[in-house]
């Protein structure tokens, strides 16, 4: 995939407490960079002081950066190895996928969660209609079964992983790990893999979903037709502030490899 930061500075639409930066602003501040053995790095801003008058007016905000795809795409197999991951008070890191067309060309959350989560979640969020079928083909737990955006506050619907070292401090500990998502008309699968445990397949780089167990997370098209509901998207490395208390967050992305 090949990837591209946004040319302007814009602020967070989710009302995270950071503020994007464009490509020369986060090369020359080291908030990206690639390694001399290729792993690429992901930073938000970890030096600059805001007080708490800064962050209650959003006056200041912590700088930090937003990447996106520049192809869109349909179907195929996605894999993403990452050797760390934020967490933590007040950090909310995502990988996902959408377009300009939200949310009628729907949106998938790859990897997603907030604070001191310990589990990744799973998310979809579309246009009336869609419906997770719980329990279905996945290990994970569902935690809401209506993806429409209008339900709930757009929470969407969503599963679990079962895994601990999926998210959060475990994670990092363990080495970081390999997560997948194969999306076709039948059903979005998504698997994870704490770095022991990463198939063969993939470390050889001939990936064989067929191989694989149950994925972790998965939205099939007996509840919810694929081919209606998610299309034409871009895929999404973000860095937000979610919550009012800013800390400063020493803890970083660090991508090995996008298929």
């Amino acid at each position: 995939m090949s990837c591209i930061m946004g040319a302007n500075v814009i602020f967070d639409a989710y009302s995270g407490l950071v503020q994007y930066v464009d490509r020369n602003a986060a090369i020359t501040n080291g908030l990206v960079y690639v390694t001399e053995d290729g792993k690429a790095n992901m930073h938000v801003d970890n030096k600059t002081l805001l007080t708490e008058q800064d962050v209650l007016t959003r006056s200041k905000l912590r700088p930090s950066v937003r990447i996106s795809t520049k192809a869109k795409y349909n179907h195929g197999l996605y894999i993403l190895d990452v050797a760390k991951a934020p967490y933590g008070c007040s950090t909310w890191p995502a990988y996902w996928s959408t377009n300009s067309n939200w949310p009628n060309d729907g949106e998938i959350d790859i990897i997603e969660n907030v604070h001191t989560s310990s589990s990744n979640q799973v998310s979809w969020h579309t246009t009336a209609g869609c419906v997770l079928t719980s329990p279905g083909n996945y290990t994970g737990t569902a935690s809401g079964t209506i993806c429409d955006h209008a339900y709930n506050f757009n929470t969407g619907c969503g599963i679990v992983d079962p895994s601990i070292a999926s998210f959060g401090a475990t994670f990092n500990e363990k080495g970081g790990g390999v997560y997948a998502m194969k999306w076709d008309s039948n059903s979005i699968d998504v698997w994870f893999f704490y770095r022991v445990a990463v198939p063969d397949d993939i470390n050889q780089g001939l990936p064989d979903p067929s191989r694989w167990p149950l994925p972790s997370a998965s939205i099939s098209s007996v509840g919810c037709p694929i081919d209606n509901y998610f299309r034409n998207h871009v895929f999404i490395f973000g860095r937000y502030r979610s919550s009012i208390l800013d800390i400063f967050d020493r803890r970083y992305h660090r991508y090995d490899s996008v298929w």
